[in-house]
This record gives C-alpha cells, sequence and structure tokens, in this order.
C-alpha cells in the first residue's frame, strides 16, 4: 500500500530512523521514489532525499527485497546544519536481512557509521562506529528480542563531560558505555530524520546532558534579571477513556485569556484537529496543552494528559476487515499481506487513509471506504493468518 514504508522501516532497524517516521516527517520535505511493489517483485530500490531542518540534505538510497529480506541502504549527509546549528558530513551503510514474519520481523543487519560534525561554536567531532543487530521484532509490542553489539568505535573531538576523568573512565568498566562519549549507539549515529531537536553538543547519551560535577572548574556565575512578565496557567480538562472512531471536542484554555495550542504526542493511537481529537487505535492516547506567551505573559508550563483507547469491535473488525482486504487491496498485494508497506497500516487505519489521501500507488480509487471500513482493514493486516 505504501512504497515509502518499505524504506521507512528498513531503515528504522538500520539505526537511521525513528520509527515515527514510518508515514510522516514535520521537520523534514522527503521526496521519494520506490519502483511499484507486486507480489512477483524482487528488490525495491529505496531513494529519498531530504532537507535537514536549517539546510543542508539527507540521501538515503538502496534497496529492499521483501522476498529474502535482503537489505542494502546508504545514507549521505551533505552539509546537514540541524536546528540547534551542528554540520554533519559523511555517511552510514546499512546491510543484511530483515524478512517480514507474521507477528514482525526477524532481523540480522550491521551498521557503519563515519561522521563528522561541526558544532556552532567551531569546535569539531568525528565518529565512526560499526553496529549488528539480530533477533526478533514484535509489532504489537513493538519490542526487539535479539543482540546488539558495536565494534571499532571511536569519537574523537571536543565532547561534553559531567563526571572527573576517574569517573568517566569507570562508565565503560561497569558496561555504561564504551568510553568516549559513545552511549548504546544513541549519538554515534548521524542525525536522523527526525533528530532536529537534540540537545546543544550532546555527544553522549541523552543522561549524558548533565551539568559538569563539582570537580570541574566552572565560570563564574551571575545573577539572572527577574523576568517583568506575568506567569499564565493553562487548565486542561481530561476527556477521560474513548473508544475508537469516535471524536470528542477538548475544553483547554489559560487563564491569561490567550489561545492554548494542542497536540497529540502520540499520532498512532489518537490525532487532533483544532479542539477535536478522534481516536484512531487502541491504547494510549497522550495530549499536550501548551501557549507561548506574549510580551505581557511568560510561556506556561506544559500540561499534558493521557487517556486509555479501546477498540471494542476489534475481533469482529478483522473478520469484515478481510473481506474488504480482499475486495480492494488482494489483487496488488496478494490473498494474503505479506510485504512490509502492506503491514505497516496493521492497526493503523490512519496510515492508510494517508496513502488513500495521497494516491499512493493508485491507492486514490479506495477513498470510497469509510473510517469504519478502514479501521476493519487495519485490525484485519494486524492478524492477516486469521
Amino acid at each position: 500500500m505504501i512504497h515509502s514504508t518499505i524504506r521507512a522501516t528498513a531503515l528504522v532497524f538500520g539505526g537511521l530512523l525513528f520509527s515515527s517516521m514510518a508515514f510522516a516527517d514535520t521537520d523534514t520535505n522527503p521526496t521519494p521514489t520506490a519502483s511499484p511493489a507486486t507480489t512477483q517483485a524482487t528488490a525495491n530500490s529505496i531513494q529519498s532525499s531530504e532537507r535537514c531542518a536549517a539546510s543542508g540534505s539527507r540521501v538515503i538510497s538502496g534497496s529492499y527485497d521483501p522476498i529474502t529480506g535482503a537489505l542494502n541502504t546508504t545514507t549521505t549527509l551533505s552539509a546537514c546544519v540541524i536546528r540547534n546549528g551542528d554540520k554533519f558530513d559523511g555517511t552510514d551503510t546499512t546491510a543484511g536481512t530483515l524478512l517480514a514474519t507474521a507477528t514482525g520481523f526477524t532481523i540480522d543487519i550491521t551498521s557503519t557509521v563515519n561522521t563528522a560534525i561541526v558544532r556552532a561554536d567551531g569546535s569539531t567531532v568525528t565518529r565512526a562506529c560499526t553496529s549488528t543487530k539480530k533477533g526478533t521484532y514484535t509489532s504489537a509490542t513493538q519490542t526487539f528480542d535479539g543482540t546488539t553489539a558495536k565494534s571499532n568505535c571511536s569519537v574523537t573531538g571536543k565532547v561534553l563531560e559531567h563526571e572527573n576523568v576517574i569517573e568517566h573512565l569507570l562508565r565503560a568498566a561497569t558496561g555504561d558505555d564504551e568510553g568516549g562519549g559513545d552511549d548504546t549507539n544513541k549519538r554515534v549515529i548521524p542525525p536522523r530524520a527526525d533528530e532536529d531537536h537534540i540537545k546543544h553538543r550532546s555527544d553522549t547519551s541523552d543522561d549524558d546532558d548533565l551539568q559538569p560535577s563539582s570537580t570541574t572548574p566552572q565560570p563564574p556565575t551571575t545573577t539572572p534579571p527577574v523576568s517583568s512578565l506575568t506567569n499564565q496557567t493553562i487548565t486542561f480538562v481530561s476527556p477521560g477513556a474513548q473508544i475508537v472512531g469516535v471524536p470528542v471536542t477538548l475544553s483547554a484554555s489559560a487563564d491569561s485569556g490567550l489561545a492554548v495550542t494542542l497536540a497529540s504526542t502520540t499520532p498512532a493511537v489518537c490525532t487532533l484537529s483544532g479542539n477535536t481529537l478522534t481516536a484512531v487505535a487502541a491504547g494510549n492516547c497522550t495530549m499536550t496543552a501548551t501557549q507561548a506567551g506574549n510580551t505581557t505573559y511568560a510561556a506556561a508550563a506544559t500540561v499534558s494528559r493521557t487517556i486509555a483507547v479501546t477498540n471494542p469491535a476489534a475481533a469482529v473488525s478483522a473478520t469484515n476487515g478481510k473481506t474488504l482486504y480482499a475486495g480492494n487491496c488482494g489483487s496488488c498485494h496478494g490473498a494474503v499481506p505479506s510485504l512490509m508497506n502492506v503491514l505497516a497500516g496493521a492497526n493503523n487505519a490512519a496510515a492508510i487513509q494517508s496513502a488513500i489521501n495521497g494516491n499512493i500507488g493508485g491507492m486514490g480509487t479506495l477513498s470510497r471506504l469509510i473510517s469504519q471500513e478502514l479501521a476493519d482493514i487495519a485490525a484485519y493486516l494486524a492478524t492477516p493468518m486469521l
């Protein structure tokens, strides 16, 4: 259904993209091209060119064979400047197998990174690392069970350390990382497509971006000026548990009288349009309410609400979805769905709707299907052996 999903899902396991990028990327402008997927197809071409947040480009090329699982990709960063001003140049190559199963994927891939970074302050850092990942991935629980190993990893240049030298050297002995600012492959890899929000000068893990310890000499501190802005508070009423497909109007306000912005941080479970919330899949839906302030009021503290979303008709939907799939999708994708670009729509009616809206692979002809029918198909794709 979604040819670009072949690239996105494959690159997730190669360590290049976040899983949330499988269907959308608000920070970049991808222009993927891929050969049409058919049940007889072997290797699918992966070609994607994306603009980095500030300037430069991120180009991904290679191929993926959904039948054998053979995966080969190369990501090339060219003057890729992210939001904090850091500029990346270099490559990340991934090769191995990524084979779809009824419950997820079997994985055996190796990724090699060679990048150079010029910081916004003019300092430089070079990175090199080879990572292997072998095991199984379960889509329903989003868990990986297997082995991840690294070799020949190095980080050269000025990095931010929050311990003294002895503490830093002992971290490798306790298994926290390999030393040199490389922690569980989180920052050895190049910036990923939706990673343009990374913290400035964080060359180790997210946990390592802390203030230096008291043993490290610090510059003199100054007392910050007292703000003359008035504080404001957001009131955000939780709508309570929701059911898939039933929209609800949210209520959020600031005591300043300024407009509050609502957003969903779990679009795979729930989406927001204005102040209307729509649950699209079972799970936990998290929403945030923010108010940035103005010349009179300071920004308000963000308020989050998490609710449970259920889909009581899921079992019935899967049975009906099997019939709908056979009549609308089977001729293109096979009687039993098995290709990654089809299975990516499992329990994700929003992804299927997005492909229809964009006429991906000619899917615009399915615009006649109503939201409940798309939910039925999504439920069936989650249980294709039904």
